[in-house]
């Protein structure tokens, strides 16, 4: 039987891929879900430290699906969906979204989708503070789809537009112009 304590001082002091054989070993021998999610969450610690997501997203999503709560399921995969948008594979992110989605209520679906929006848009603007200005397209292009908001799809379709122009794709950022003008201009028509 492992105690957390034993784990804890385990791996205190020592190096990350150390860590991550500890944790492995840790693992084998514990004998409660409630001991497994806590190695689990630490494994994927250090493997979103070293850069390892695939292996980060395999034991977020494990310790959400022996976790008991739907409150703790949500925020592992949640946190799962992070991982996934971070190495772009938008397909699996929206596939553990739908996951989340199962364990909430109408008034947390409300709160998860702007959670989802808000992770695409912090990873694209994170992209694009690092000069990665493709990869931030891909991530804005993909928020666009998502985002059920008006205003925030034309506030992120300004931001391709700027992007855009930056990637010397000229006729993508007309269109997106013309778009978003089309979309003010019966937006207007409407509330008027």
């Amino acid at each position: 039987m492992v105690t957390r304590q034993e784990v804890e001082e385990g791996i205190r002091g020592k190096d990350e891929f150390v860590k991550i054989s500890y944790l492995n070993r840790f693992l084998r021998e514990a004998d409660s879900m409630d001991m497994k999610k806590f190695i689990l969450l630490n494994l994927a610690s250090v493997n979103e430290t070293k850069g390892f997501l695939n292996d980060a997203i395999k034991n977020v999503a494990g310790a959400g699906d022996i976790s008991i709560t739907f409150k703790d399921k949500r925020e592992l995969y949640m946190k799962e969906v992070e991982l996934w948008i971070k190495i772009m594979d938008f397909n699996m992110a929206e596939r553990a979204f739908n996951k989340v989605l199962g364990y909430c209520n109408e008034k947390e679906r409300k709160e998860v989708q702007e959670h989802y929006e808000n992770l695409f848009e912090a990873i694209g603007r994170s992209l694009e503070n690092k000069g990665k200005h493709r990869l931030a397209i891909d991530v804005y292009k993909k928020l666009i789809e998502n985002t059920k908001s008006v205003p925030k799809r034309m506030e992120t379709k300004e931001r391709l537009v700027k992007l855009y122009d930056l990637t010397g794709r000229i006729r993508e950022a007309d269109r997106t112009k013309r778009m978003n003008v089309w979309v003010t201009l019966i937006l207007f028509i409407v509330n008027w």
